[in-house]
């Protein structure tokens, strides 16, 4: 397959890397070698089945993209003259910008390789370290493991929100599920996810095409950081009846470049390898549920105006992703309430949907990082549920919330790859495009939502002239007092199209049914009364109307 494919390739022609401990010595520094030209490389542009799978060159013929330089390998010689030194050790490789990244306690073979005819330049980029302090950077999960205790629309349970505000569950229904479409998860690894019931079924249907460690250069991803597994769930998570991703049946490749125990400017490097990785094994979507601004190392700090999408390594980078017939899908990251307040990196990147985060009911997450880019380009693109999204919990299987524009991205990327599933001819700049100019603002885009949120049903809709019939139809109209005080009586204004029996049922953030009551509806519009103390905490609550076909929500206010 695919993914095997390039994995072996990039295993034979990386055999020769010495495995050596990155942080041996806190003398120890890291440098970009840039090398000059390609020109002795043994690959060639005519004959790219050497270096790029069938699916990365159907790819480029689709767009009309060729294959260029840029593509081929690193000349294996250079690369082999540079590790020749005795205090020189790979640590990671770009094709695109033809460099190399090394370690290295010993100046004067760093000034010998600077005088090499096929050496461009050296460039140190990180100070010597001793340890790595322990903080996990990239996940925020704010509520407890509790069990859902309702299942208020099948298959999507407590997901259901979450994929409706988009109108996935439409594109379900067509069996839209983004079965074909090949999804590069980058991430800070996967921990458990090939024992959880939620996703480990994506091994056993062989929808895991392939893993790869950039950090510690091995296969294996499941043991290392659970932010990733996540990031999954929110995509691909399937627990019957209770629990239904953005794009179930897509295929994926997860490959890890993040290491979760620090923030080093290096892992922009693993990044950039990562993202070369899935664009060789012909990954049609990205997804980054990573950014950097700041490091543990201050010198290596990005101002605001390096976020103009032209200036940072990984953002460069995903621009040639892009420029390849990728779609790139990036959080805009989680900084909005600091001081910082703007998006991170590749978050900039010109030609990447960046995606802040809402919660379910259009509410911005305080949290949200916001634009613009330096340069002016109206960041984040377009927002999605990363405020309270449910997802599956790496530890246990248990469904919880998050928060952040981890799981934002991850809705993204999912929802995209079905609408690509539907519209198979568009490219990826005009799937980009076309879930802009569809999205909830798309005619007033602002620094805090870009576009607004994405409606994938109307997008392909505005492409295909198919429209969605709903079998029956029920309506909250609207609810009052909202806020309501617990000792108040709470009245709703309800529409059904059809004599039905429904339950109006109030739930918490934790999902859990703190109120359930059967009611009769007549065709037409009616008023339903609720009396008496409902003994509710003080919080947002969803209200739930629903019978056996239907599911309609609102969000309600206890003060």
């Amino acid at each position: 397959m695919e993914g095997n494919w390039n994995r072996i390739f990039f295993l034979m022609f990386f055999s020769f890397v010495c495995h050596t401990s990155l942080w041996a010595q806190q003398d120890t520094l890291f440098y970009r070698i840039q090398f000059t030209d390609k020109n002795n490389t043994p690959f060639i542009i005519q004959q790219p089945t050497s270096f790029l799978s069938q699916k990365a060159i159907a790819r480029r013929e689709k767009s009309g993209i060729p294959i260029k330089t840029q593509d081929l390998p690193i000349d294996p010689n250079y690369i082999t003259q540079v590790l020749s030194y005795a205090s020189v050790n790979y640590i990671t490789h770009s094709k695109w910008f033809n460099q190399l990244v090394v370690v290295s306690n010993d100046t004067n073979d760093i000034n010998a390789i600077q005088l090499l005819p096929f050496v461009a330049n050296t460039k140190q980029f990180v100070k010597p370290i001793d340890k790595f302090p322990i903080a996990d950077k990239k996940l925020s999960i704010s509520s407890p493991k509790e069990s859902i205790v309702v299942n208020p629309h099948y298959p999507y349970g407590i997901t259901y929100a979450q994929n409706h505000l988009h109108h996935l569950d439409f594109m379900h229904d067509l069996a839209f599920n983004g079965q074909g479409i090949d999804i590069a998860v980058i991430d800070s690894g996967f921990d458990n996810a090939i024992d959880l019931e939620g996703i480990k079924h994506l091994f056993a249907n062989g929808q895991i095409l392939s893993t790869y460690d950039f950090v510690d250069r091995e296969e294996s991803v499941t043991e290392d950081h659970f932010h990733g597994s996540a990031v999954l769930s929110v995509m691909a998570g399937f627990i019957e009846g209770e629990f239904y991703g953005s794009s179930t049946l897509a295929n994926f490749h997860l490959l890890r470049s993040e290491d979760a125990n620090a923030e080093y400017i290096i892992e922009e490097d693993f990044w950039v390898c990562a993202a070369e990785y899935a664009d060789s094994a012909g990954c049609d979507i990205i997804n980054t549920s990573l950014g950097y601004s700041t490091f543990d190392d201050s010198t290596q700090n990005h101002t605001y105006a390096d976020l103009d999408g032209n200036t940072t390594l990984i953002a460069r980078a995903s621009d040639i992703a892009s420029s390849k017939g990728i779609l790139c899908v990036t959080s805009a990251g989680n900084l909005g309430n600091s001081d910082w307040g703007y998006i991170s990196t590749p978050a900039d990147a010109d030609s990447t949907l960046t995606i802040g985060a809402i919660d379910q009911y259009n509410q911005i997450a305080p949290f949200s990082s916001y634009g613009p880019s330096a340069d002016g380009d109206i960041k984040p693109n377009l927002v999605s549920v990363g405020w309270l999204t449910q997802l599956i919990a790496p530890w246990d299987n248990a469904i919880i919330q998050g928060n952040g524009t981890s799981f934002s991205a991850p809705m993204v990327s999912g929802l995209a790859a079905c609408l690509w599933q539907a519209l198979p001819e568009l490219n990826n700049m005009e799937l980009k495009s076309l879930l802009e100019t569809t999205a909830s603002q798309a005619n007033l885009p602002d620094t805090l939502r870009g576009f607004g949120y994405p409606r994938v049903f109307e997008a392909y809709s505005s492409q295909s002239g198919i429209t969605y019939q709903s079998p029956s139809h029920l309506e909250i109209m609207s609810v009052f007092p909202n806020p309501v005080a617990t000792s108040q009586a709470l009245s709703l204004k309800v529409a059904s199209n059809l004599d039905t029996e429904a339950e109006v049922l109030l739930i918490n953030v934790l999902g859990q049914v703190t109120y359930r009551h059967t009611i009769s509806l007549n065709t037409g519009v009616n008023m339903i009364t609720i009396r008496g103390d409902l003994r509710n905490a003080k919080g947002v609550y969803s209200i739930i109307l629903q019978n056996e076909n239907e599911f309609t929500q609102e969000r309600l206010i206890f003060q």
